[in-house]
C-alpha cells in the first residue's frame, strides 16, 4: 500500500533538517541563556566590589574601633539591607527571563514538531531567533538599570555618612 503524501518518512531531508534546527535552536538557546547569566553575573560581581571599595574607604576613616558610632552601624545595617532587596530583585528578574526562555524554546521545538515543510520550519526558527534576541537585549538593558539603580541606592547612605564624619 502507497504512504500518504503527508506521511513523512523520519529518514526523508525533511526529517533530519527539522532534528538539525532543533538542535541549532537548543544550542541558540543554552548559549543566550548562558550569556545571559554570565553577564548579570559580570554585573553583580562589579556592582559588590565598587560597594566593596565604597564601604572600605568609609571604614578607613576611623583608626581606632572605638570610634564607631551608633550611626556608623546603623548605615552599614542600611546599606547591608538595600543591598540584599536589590540583589533579590535582580535574581528574580534573572529567574523570570530564564523560565520565559525556557518557555519560548519549549513551544519553538513543539512549533517545530508540526513542520510541513522546510519554509515553514525556517520561519520558526527564524521568528525564535528574533524574539530570543528582543528578549535578551531587553532584559540586558533591564538588568544594567536594575544594577545601577541598586548601587546608587546602596551607596547612597556611606556616602552620606562619610560625608557627615568629614564636617
Amino acid at each position: 500500500m502507497a504512504a500518504k503524501k503527508d506521511d513523512k518518512d523520519p529518514g526523508e531531508p525533511m526529517g533530519e533538517a527539522a532534528i538539525e534546527a532543533g538542535r541549532q535552536t537548543r544550542r541558540v538557546t543554552e548559549s543566550m541563556v548562558e550569556a545571559g547569566m554570565s553577564q548579570a553575573s559580570d554585573v553583580s560581581h562589579r556592582q559588590t566590589e565598587q560597594v566593596r571599595a565604597l564601604m572600605g574607604s568609609g571604614t578607613r576613616l576611623y583608626a581606632d574601633p572605638g570610634e564607631v558610632s551608633r550611626d556608623d552601624v546603623d548605615t552599614v545595617m542600611q546599606t547591608s539591607a538595600r543591598l540584599a532587596k536589590g540583589v533579590q530583585s535582580m535574581s528574580w528578574e534573572v529567574m523570570n527571563y530564564t523560565q520565559q526562555s525556557l518557555q519560548l524554546s519549549l513551544q519553538t521545538a513543539n512549533d517545530l514538531m508540526t513542520c510541513r515543510t522546510i519554509e515553514d520550519m525556517l520561519n520558526i526558527h527564524r521568528n525564535f531567533m528574533r524574539q530570543s534576541v528582543n528578549t535578551f537585549l531587553q532584559e540586558s538593558a533591564r538588568l544594567l538599570e536594575m544594577s545601577s539603580g541598586v548601587t546608587d541606592e546602596v551607596t547612597a547612605p556611606i556616602q552620606q555618612r562619610v560625608e557627615t564624619t568629614r564636617h
